[in-house]
């Protein structure tokens, strides 16, 4: 009787130290879906004098004064998408971006005809807040030595890679992610779970960022 006991009671610690393992070991997976729904373009339009053009003294044309510009916010026209997965293994992020760079704006200044170089992803960066809020960064995933394998930009981010430089949007002034509460790894990834995160693709035509998406939990979990 005794040994039957004891059998089962070193039975329910194994599956119990086995349940309490696997719950430490969870990996909750997020997901992203990019696009170019929320970006825009800035255009700097200038603010001209009340006086209008003036004629000068050889009959030329000369335009009104510039007063100071402003700006003007216009979709940014681009048919990429992208997917970012992210997930979580305790205090580690391991994140795959994939892009659909054949589809990202092409760059017409040099070649004259349209579509004539190719869009290629500059950075990628997680920043605070969900997509459409001028969020400080918390981690680069994609930077200008980076390399496409296979379609995708993968890696992993621990504490070390936590964003501490300061976000300049132009006028706007530097913030650095403690102003906004957010100093540990801990700190980076219950943002994401609270669905405070999203992820910005930029290029070289559209530096503020050509697509994006907002960071969500997915709907299953991975073990």
């Amino acid at each position: 009787m005794f040994k039957r006991n004891k059998l089962y009671l070193l039975a329910c610690t194994f599956i119990f130290a086995m349940l309490i393992n696997s719950t430490a070991f969870a990996a909750e997976t997020y997901l992203a879906r990019l696009n170019g729904d929320g970006m825009f373009m800035v255009k700097k339009l200038p603010v001209f004098s009340l006086d209008g053009p003036r004629v000068g003294s050889n009959g030329e044309l000369i335009p009104p004064d510039i007063l100071r510009f402003y700006e003007h916010r216009v979709p940014v026209p681009t048919a990429a998408t992208g997917k970012l997965t992210l997930t979580i293994r305790g205090q580690e992020i391991h994140y795959t971006l994939k892009v659909d760079e054949e589809n990202l704006w092409r760059d017409t200044s040099s070649g004259g005809k349209p579509g004539s170089i190719p869009g290629r992803v500059g950075v990628a960066h997680i920043h605070l807040g969900k997509l459409g809020a001028i969020g400080p960064i918390m981690f680069q995933i994609v930077g200008p030595a980076s390399e496409m394998v296979d379609g995708v930009f993968s890696g992993v981010l621990t504490a070390a890679d936590l964003y501490t430089k300061p976000a300049f949007y132009g006028q706007v002034q530097p913030k650095y992610l403690a102003e906004y509460g957010i100093v540990t790894m801990a700190d980076a990834i219950e943002a994401i779970r609270n669905g405070n995160s999203n992820v910005v693709v930029h290029t070289r035509k559209h530096w503020m960022g050509e697509i994006g998406g907002t960071i969500n939990r997915a709907r299953r979990r991975l073990h």
